[in-house]
């Protein structure tokens, strides 16, 4: 009942016909019914006549908000995901090494001499506005969501585990995708919605969301390089991937949930 009726979205309203004698009677402040021996038996009605059909279009709703969430947070996990392998593949080299001749000397370069250029008329061109900070993170992220190596994704089918059917699995990894199942108990018990649907992510989804994505990415990334890690490099790997994982979740997931309330439908 309190589902429906504290649901911050629920607006409309009844008419009411008939006696002014009758159950229901308007006070003054049109706010409330006056307390009559029969107001509490109308509302038992009115809420079985209506209940039903109103809690049903809300949870409708709160799943297509729910699926928007999942299919954004999808997106947002992948290009921090893509991130971090960047980084990992062409770390920052820094000012270039310069040899210390203990092997040899190298002779001497000659300087180029300096050519300066002829001047140039001004050529008036019209300035293109300033992309804005939310425009160009837009833009970095389809880049790299079209060359991402690995995909993130939530499934809601389930994941029956092989070797014990009775349990779920909590992810699996299937050729490049990552697949996180999202009604296994641990993930729900950390993912938590607003009245309205929306997601409320904290710590502890961070840190279950960058402990599955980094086992598996781990996984395929040994595949590749046809490595048989021994559980010392493994955890320090695992250890390394998914603490830097969750720093960064820490910082870009805050941001996406205001952006989903922002384009939430409704909302300007």
């Amino acid at each position: 009942r309190w589902k429906v009726w504290n649901h911050p979205q629920l607006l409309g309203y009844i008419d009411v016909l008939g006696d002014d004698r009758g159950p229901l009677q308007p006070m003054i402040t049109r706010d409330e019914f006056k307390q009559t021996p029969m107001r509490a038996a109308a509302y038992a009605t009115i809420s079985q006549m209506c209940e039903e059909r109103v809690l049903e279009t809300i949870e409708k709703a709160n799943r297509r908000t729910e699926d928007e969430s999942f299919q954004e947070m999808e997106k947002t996990l992948t290009t921090l995901l893509s991130i971090l392998i960047n980084e990992d593949l062409h770390p920052e080299s820094g000012d270039p090494k310069i040899p210390s001749g203990a092997h040899g000397t190298q002779p001497e370069e000659t300087p180029p001499a300096v050519v300066l250029p002829k001047p140039r008329k001004k050529i008036k061109t019209e300035r293109k506005p300033k992309e804005s900070i939310r425009e160009r993170n837009k833009k970095r992220r389809e880049r790299l969501l079209k060359d991402a190596p690995f995909q993130v994704r939530f499934s809601s089918d389930g994941m029956p585990d092989p070797d014990n059917p009775e349990e779920e699995l909590r992810s699996a990894l299937s050729g490049n995708q990552i697949l996180v199942n999202v009604r296994h108990k641990d993930f729900t018990k950390r993912f938590k919605t607003s009245k309205a649907g929306l997601p409320k992510l904290d710590e502890r989804i961070y840190g279950y969301l960058a402990n599955l994505i980094s086992s598996h990415y781990l996984e395929a990334h040994y595949k590749d390089l046809d490595k048989v890690a021994t559980i010392q490099e493994w955890w320090a790997d695992y250890a390394d991937w998914s603490f830097k994982l969750e720093e960064i979740m820490l910082k870009a997931m805050p941001d996406f949930v205001e952006e989903i309330r922002f384009c939430k439908p409704g909302r300007r």
